[in-house]
This record gives C-alpha cells, structure tokens and sequence, in this order.
C-alpha cells in the first residue's frame, strides 16, 4: 500500500472506531437517564469516554472512543507537521500570501460589521452576579 493511502485510511478507521462506540453506548442522556442508546441531540461526546454510562451501566464504549480518538489525533497531528514542513522548507506560504490577507481582510470587516449591526450597547454592559 501506497503511503499517500495511510492518511484517509487512518481517518476511515478512526471514524470506524467512534460509530463503533457510538452504536456500543449502554444508554443515558441529560434529559433521561433510562434512554437506551447514544442520542446525537440529547449526549455528550465526552459521554463515551466515562467508565460509567449516564444510566449507571458500565460503558462498553468507552475503549472503542479512546482509540478512535487517539488514532483521529495521531493522524491530525501528522498532516500538521506535513502542513508545517511544506510551509517551512518550500516557498508555497509566499504564493498563497496575498489570498491569505485578502481573506483576513474579508474575515474582519464582517467580523466588524456584524459586531455594528447586530449588537447593541447593552449586549456588552456588565451584568450583575445573581446568588
């Protein structure tokens, strides 16, 4: 297998390993805690990382989570160092500059004109702590 394979492939297996713990969740969500099942509305993701699930199982998905998650961040963290190397030791960045600050640009000023717009002076006032 070819090497330029690896990444999606890595990327397949981990989503593999997270449906895989979604589907083994015992049950149990903010609203029910007899609700049988993971509820993409209703839970956490952090729910399946728990030793117990909300309704008090033991949480089968938990081993299933933590790798698919650790392979997800070991294959994010290579085409960061890729993105890095290639940026580093080419000239690409000095290409891709001027649409970058265009971009920037474009960014900040519906950044600002949202802020005008759809804000008022009592959205950023102080509110008071109540015990």
């Amino acid at each position: 297998m070819r090497g330029k394979h690896l990444l999606p492939l890595g990327i397949a297996l981990s989503l593999a390993l997270l449906t895989v713990a979604v589907d083994t969740y015992p049950g149990g969500n903010q609203i029910s805690a007899n609700a049988v099942g993971f509820d993409w509305k209703q839970n956490y993701l952090c729910n399946l990382f728990d030793a117990v699930a909300v309704n008090g199982a033991p949480n089968s998905a938990r081993i299933w989570a933590i790798g698919g998650w650790f392979l997800f961040f070991a294959i994010l963290s290579i085409l960061i160092a890729y993105a890095t190397a290639t940026v580093y030791y080419t000239r690409f960045h000095l290409e891709i500059l001027p649409t970058l600050q265009k971009a920037t640009l474009v960014v900040a000023l519906i950044w600002i004109l949202s802020l005008h717009y759809f804000t008022t002076r009592e959205d950023f006032a102080p509110r008071p702590i109540s015990p």
